[in-house]
């Protein structure tokens, strides 16, 4: 299986062709720093990365696309396209939870096969984050709890109180952008943490994996009703309740 992954919600966006057999083969992976462009660009990044694939469109076999949470306007833009090109070429598609690939990147990288929690943070309003919790054992990787806003505050002490309650002694996992910010409120407990930050490259092809286990399971989504996950309104939905 040849199949085209994108993430366009985080603070940069990327886009990655991989085969997908006995195992994943990354054959081109583009990265672009530069999210204000992205509805004009798009579209040449998807070409310059299948002409390093040595691939044409028509040999693409599924797409996977990340769902956010994250950038109202990127993850808006990018599912918009990676939609209608699941419906002009006929290719299955698979939106994956953003966060995910993150803690699948981290899990698969682990040497510590105690078990232990993930929190995966990203960007949301100034003072709050985008959060997911993880539980990472020697052979699982589970959600905690859902994705959800919240202050630095609250998120160090959703991982702490998760840990005491499973009686964990291992160091908590940190990843994305809040990382650092709860790191200083952990640090300042004396609790253990570890931060992990995998490249780019890696959530890109986890993406593209994922997806491609979802298609392959018959778990393939409906291009008209896939949607970005917002969990928080928009900049002008915002200013529309201010006035």
């Amino acid at each position: 299986m040849n199949i085209l992954a994108l993430e366009s919600g985080a603070d940069s966006w990327g886009l990655a062709v991989v085969r997908i057999k006995d195992e994943a083969l990354p054959l081109a992976i583009t990265i672009e720093t530069e999210t204000r462009g992205l509805a004009r660009s798009l579209f040449a990044a998807l070409g310059s990365t299948l002409n390093v694939a040595q691939l044409e469109l028509d040999e693409l076999d599924a797409l996977a696309v990340g769902t956010g949470p994250g950038s109202w306007t990127g993850l808006r833009v990018g599912m918009t396209a990676m939609k209608t090109l699941a419906q002009t070429k006929n290719l299955p598609i698979a939106g994956v939870p953003s966060f995910d690939p993150i803690a699948q990147s981290i899990w698969r990288a682990r040497d510590d096969e105690s078990p232990t929690l993930l929190l995966a943070t990203g960007a949301c309003r100034p003072g709050e984050w985008y959060g997911k919790l993880f539980e990472c054992g020697e052979d699982y990787l589970g959600i905690a709890q859902s994705e959800w806003i919240g202050s630095t505050q609250l998120l160090a002490d959703t991982i702490s109180t998760e840990a005491l309650a499973r009686g964990l002694e291992t160091p908590l996992l940190l990843a994305g952008a809040g990382s650092d910010s709860i790191a200083e409120i952990l640090r300042a407990r004396n609790e253990e943490y570890s931060l992990c930050q995998p490249p780019e490259e890696h959530l890109l092809i986890e993406l593209a994996i994922a997806g491609a286990a979802a298609i392959q399971s018959g778990e393939a989504s409906d291009p008209m009703t896939l949607s970005p996950l917002y969990l928080a309104p928009s900049n002008a939905e915002r200013n529309l309740l201010n006035h």
